[in-house]
């Protein structure tokens, strides 16, 4: 497989620390290494961006099947929305199942 290094930009680690300057090195799926001055076979050029290592997407929504966006416009918002057992059901089953795990 091929190493990949993004270059030249600062990482966020989420420590609360403010980014800084490092590469990331991946390989597949994988983040092998954070750091500066790494090095790799395919180099992608970061300058100027900041780099989010192992960030993945936790946003869902909750709300599957027939549902009339328009028509909701038109109701008083505390009125109960039709399906709301089936998205708490599905809130249910996100939370069991962890985000990203039950993409379609």
């Amino acid at each position: 497989m091929t190493r990949v290094i993004f270059s030249g930009g600062h990482v966020f680690d989420g420590t609360g620390a403010p980014p800084a300057p490092a590469d990331v090195v991946i390989e597949g799926e994988r983040i092998l290494d954070v750091g500066p001055g790494l090095d790799g076979e395919e180099v992608v050029d970061c300058t100027g961006l900041t780099l989010l290592p192992g960030l993945f997407d936790a946003h869902v929504h909750l709300i599957v099947g027939p549902y009339d966006a328009v028509g909701q416009l038109y109701e008083p918002f505390s009125l109960v929305l039709p399906g709301r057992q089936e998205h708490a059901h599905h809130a249910r089953r996100r939370h069991h199942h962890g985000p990203g795990r039950l993409r379609r």
